[in-house]
């Protein structure tokens, strides 16, 4: 008879779907769990409880159902007024402040859910936040009140796609911030010249950087480095210049104060050292701060922050924001090599797997708890026994100890099976392999190098107080039951047989098995599964076929797994065939993306990459291979993101220019030359935007699209004529009134200019 068994993995639930969608009573007891298992957290970690709030959970549930709909996870929306949290928490309610919002989907699930699944769900979805330190930390965070949950089913994926939003609630209160002689600062001077020239796209980035949020001016620049060689002297700084839409109405002229500092409403300078202490970016190469509050008196109007920048005293450069449109490439699609022996796949063998777990406490030989057997003598092959201690303790008494728990095991195991005919084998050990993994994680690579006392002094010396957790995890030893069966060549054939072959150590059983089931069009994540990957990093022979079906299911599986298992045959990939070599750089760049697709990624995360450098040799060995190119692109789109975050610009231009070179020679029509054009933006290079879009205006090539962007950037990037840029505001407004309207409308101090507003109050007829 088959047997069968549920996992339950870190972050990770699978079920089958019977029925249409979540009931209102699933939704608030997943809720009421959710919040339950949270705010426990909390307190353990003496933090107030989260209240839960109505606007927020409306929030929540508009991007659930966006996402369901869509069926992937985004933080981001298309529609402009849900774009971000952010704007869908104030479309609701705008007295909330520090949003954040914490997402997931679940494997597929049946429904209906009952009340014991349901609280598994919900524990399953606690975890999966839990287990990423990201979202941990934000649940723990005393900068949040106040959350709010959404949940929907989709049923074509059959998945419960999960919104959790945070907030405080805040009394929004401005004090006066007016002063009528610009707050001291003077008129610009020639000393301003040179300096505005040779930094003058960095400040209109600067300008570009400024967004109002909730009543709020945030300012977020991708390079802190490069704000403190502008910021530099105690009386450098900036500040913010309100200008609302009523000063450029088409019913008068442009009301624009008559002072040489500001244009309408400006807030109190911040000087530098007060400027850089307000930064709360995560990363230690971005700037993320609050640089104000809007006025109470302004609250209600249409408003537009500019930059003024401040050298010595003095108002040396005034930046108006400007809409530049752009976007990355995606990866090019590059299909993995399957290895697949020419053998036939078995019905019989080691199907089954049960897994016992056994918490000790430190120095203690024996389990402060007792896991439950559920199998028969007649039926165990094999019992695996994995005792561990912690790396903490002196190597001897460690020794003696993890022993000592291997017996224990092995004596409770032995209450209830007969191991007199069964194979037993047993693993006894400080348990370095997981320690050097946490390592890792905290970005000390350089540690896991060393030897073992050296580490232990480290650990003693700085991580003891902080890793509690850590050291028990290292602690949790396991028994491992393998049971022999026979099966039906159904949907889990090739999952059975990658059991057996792992076990019995057949590698070409397991290739077979891996292949089936990269072409099984609806596999599970079974990679994610410990007892099988812990056999899978091991095994060189089978990193290709590993490698490929991981790559097919990426989304599936813990990142933080996968970046090991990827960093670990990276540092040896000799031992690799060319096609597992092959494989494992496809998966390096989809990886290397997928952790770096925060704008404002920290420090820890950053450091779980591995390092383009690591990766060149392995690379140089198929230059020249035309089937490579593919592989060679992808290495550079990663390798122009890793450099990004840490703004490093040698390399960022090494692969910008091959990036560009190869889309070049690509590019056949309009649609690829805008392609081309994003990606310069995406690096601010609208040099390159407005040159290449101005060849194909000469020679009248350019579509609706490819207008709007060579306008928007020309805008922004102030390098065309007046009568250029008149033509082509006009060439707009003849391809699409409707979206040239709605763009001046949303950035109304493009207004400024004579020729736009005339155009503007002519064709559009809006209010004012």
């Amino acid at each position: 008879m088959q047997k069968t068994l549920i996992f339950f993995l870190i972050g990770i639930f699978s079920y089958t779907i019977a029925h249409a969608q979540l009931s209102s009573s699933n939704k608030i007891l997943l809720r009421k769990i959710l919040t339950k298992k949270i705010n426990t957290l909390r307190k353990q970690k003496n933090k107030v409880p989260l209240k839960q709030d109505i606007s927020l959970e409306k929030a929540a549930k508009l991007h659930t159902r966006y996402m369901a709909k869509h069926q992937k996870l985004v933080h981001e929306e298309a529609n402009e007024q849900y774009k971000n949290p952010s704007n869908r928490v104030a479309s609701f309610n705008k007295s909330f402040v520090n949003i954040k919002e914490n997402i997931l989907y679940t494997k597929p699930v049946r429904l209906p859910l009952n009340r014991k699944t349901l609280y598994n769900l919900a524990a399953t979805l606690f975890l999966q936040w839990k287990n990423t330190p990201t979202h941990y930390t934000t649940m723990i965070s005393e900068k949040y009140t106040h959350s709010g949950y959404g949940f929907k089913y989709n049923r074509k994926t059959k998945r419960i796609y999960a919104t959790q939003i945070l907030g405080k609630k805040t009394d929004i209160t401005v004090k006066e911030q007016f002063y009528n002689k610009a707050f001291g600062i003077k008129k610009r001077d020639k000393t301003c010249s040179s300096f505005i020239n040779y930094n003058d796209n960095l400040i209109t980035n600067m300008g570009n950087s400024l967004r109002i949020i909730n009543g709020e001016i945030i300012f977020k620049y991708h390079d802190k480095a490069g704000l403190k060689r502008i910021i530099k002297s105690a009386n450098d700084g900036i500040a913010i210049d309100l200008v609302s839409k009523e000063q450029l109405s088409c019913e008068h002229k442009n009301k624009l104060d008559k002072s040489p500092i500001y244009d309408g409403t400006m807030l109190k300078p911040i000087y530098r050292n007060a400027f850089f202490a307000k930064n709360k970016a995560q990363s230690d190469f971005r700037y993320i701060a609050n640089l104000g509050k809007i006025p109470k008196s302004l609250l209600n109007k249409k408003l537009s922050p500019n930059l003024i920048l401040i050298k010595n005293g003095k108002k040396c450069a005034y930046k108006v924001p400007a809409e530049i449109p752009s976007k990355s490439y995606r990866l090019l699609p590059v299909k993995p090599i399957i290895y697949t022996p020419k053998i036939a796949l078995k019905t019989s063998g080691v199907n089954t797997i049960k897994r016992l777990f056994f918490n000790f406490k430190s120095g203690n030989p024996t389990a402060i708890n007792s896991p439950k057997i559920t199998s028969s003598t007649k039926n165990v092959y094999r019992i695996d026994i994995k005792s561990f201690t912690s790396v903490d303790g002196i190597t001897a008494n460690n020794n003696k100890l993890h022993n000592k728990r291997a017996t224990y095991i092995k004596n409770y195991i032995s209450k209830k099976i007969d191991l007199a005919k069964i194979k037993v084998y047993t693993e006894a050990k400080e348990n370095w392999e997981l320690c050097n993994y946490q390592l890792l994680l905290l970005g000390k690579d350089s540690l896991v190098k060393l030897d073992v006392e050296t580490k232990k002094n480290y650990i003693q010396k700085n991580l003891i107080n902080q890793w509690k957790e850590e050291l028990s995890l290292q602690r949790k030893s396991t028994a491992t039951l393998f049971e022999y069966g026979t099966w039906k060549k159904n949907e889990h054939h090739a999952y059975n047989n990658l059991v057996h072959a792992l076990i019995t150590n057949n590698n070409d059983l397991a290739n077979k098995a891996l292949a089936t089931m990269y072409k099984q069009k609806n596999n599970n994540s079974i990679l994610g599964q410990d007892f099988i990957l812990e056999r899978l990093i091991k095994r060189k022979e089978l990193v290709q076929n590993t490698a490929a079906l991981i790559i097919k299911n990426i989304h599936y599986y813990n990142i933080d797994k996968i970046v090991f298992y990827v960093s670990k045959w990276l540092s040896k990939p000799k031992e690799l065939s060319k096609d597992a070599q092959k494989n494992l750089l496809n998966l390096y760049a989809i990886t290397t993306r997928e952790l770096l697709q925060n704008w404002d990624t920290d420090s820890k995360k950053l450091s779980k990459v591995v390092h383009p450098d690591k990766v060149l040799d392995l690379l140089d060995q198929f230059k020249g291979s035309e089937k490579m190119t593919a592989l060679f692109l992808n290495f550079h789109m990663a390798s122009i993101e890793y450099y990004g975050q840490t703004n490093y610009s040698p390399m960022i231009d090494v692969s910008f220019d091959y990036i560009i070179n190869y889309f070049k020679k690509k590019a056949m029509t309009i649609e690829d030359d805008i392609a081309l054009c994003l990606f310069f933006n995406s690096w601010s290079r609208f040099d390159l935007t407005v040159k290449l879009l101005h060849h194909s205006y000469l020679y009248k090539e350019l579509n609706e699209e490819a207008l709007f962007i060579f306008l928007k950037t020309a805008v922004a990037y102030r390098r065309l004529d007046r009568e250029t840029l008149k033509y082509l505001h006009k060439q707009a407004i003849d391809f699409n009134k409707e979206k040239w309207c709605s763009w001046i409308n949303k950035n109304f101090q493009n207004l400024r200019s004579n020729d736009v507003k005339k155009l503007y109050c002519n064709t559009c007829n809006m209010a004012n």
